[in-house]
């Protein structure tokens, strides 16, 4: 899915690698940097079907069977660049990646 247009059910597109689209951007605007920066990459570095269809670590759930897990190497990049330059925990960075790709999988299902 890289390298494509993709196109949403309000007429909005967006290129992958382009981050945010305007629209997204729009929903987003209330959030803190550290928010919009985690979405970015995480727009960047993983693909459509990625962001709708995975989970930060592929767990185990209670209903249902898991949903396959986010590449380590990439999720742990973004959490550790984000961390430094914000000055903040991991876990505090983990805990807001997670809700923003629970944000992410809402706005594109």
């Amino acid at each position: 899915m890289s390298g494509q247009i993709v196109s949403y059910r309000d007429g909005g597109t967006k290129d992958p690698k382009a981050g945010l689209s305007r629209r997204d951007r729009d929903v987003w605007h209330h959030e803190t940097r550290e928010v919009m920066a985690i979405a970015q990459a995480m727009c960047r570095l993983f693909t459509f079907h990625q962001l709708v269809t995975c989970s930060m670590k592929g767990a185990t759930t209670t209903t249902g069977s898991p949903r396959p897990s986010l590449p380590a190497a990439e999720r742990n990049a973004i959490i550790d660049v984000i961390a430094k330059t914000f000055d903040k925990p991991l876990v505090d960075v983990e805990e807001k990646m997670r809700g923003c790709l629970r944000h992410l999988r809402l706005m594109h299902k």
